[in-house]
């Protein structure tokens, strides 16, 4: 019986540390994304769930802010921004590539001010 209370002990220990270490790996980003429709929302969330690491991403039109899970020691906020921007969107932190959103379908373009190269 003592056998069974130990192997029992030590698998609800070996979860506990395997859940504890995958959570340590879980991330989660929300920051701002210029778009305007239905076209920027896939354009934006296909573009951040290609990104290694990414399991899940949403944008809200109404607010513009997207929010993104994915495996933090594969990839982090800063990527994920970046990544945004070269197809054409602006973040806070990054603008759009101009040359990328000067090709973005008119509604896509409309609202902007500023680019980068």
């Amino acid at each position: 019986m003592k056998f069974l209370s130990l192997i029992a002990g030590v698998a609800i220990l070996g979860s506990a540390v395997l859940y504890a270490h995958d959570h340590e790996k879980a991330g989660e980003a929300k920051f701002w994304v210029r778009g305007n429709c239905g076209s920027c929302e896939k354009r934006i969330e296909r573009t951040l769930e290609k990104i290694d690491g990414v399991t899940d991403a949403e944008w809200d039109q109404e607010s513009g802010e997207v929010t993104v899970s994915f495996d933090a020691t594969k990839t982090d906020q800063e990527t994920l921004e970046k990544a945004v921007a070269a197809v054409g969107h602006a973040t806070k932190k990054h603008e759009a590539v101009k040359e990328t959103h000067d090709k973005l379908p008119a509604c896509c373009r409309e609202g902007y001010e500023k680019h980068t190269d």
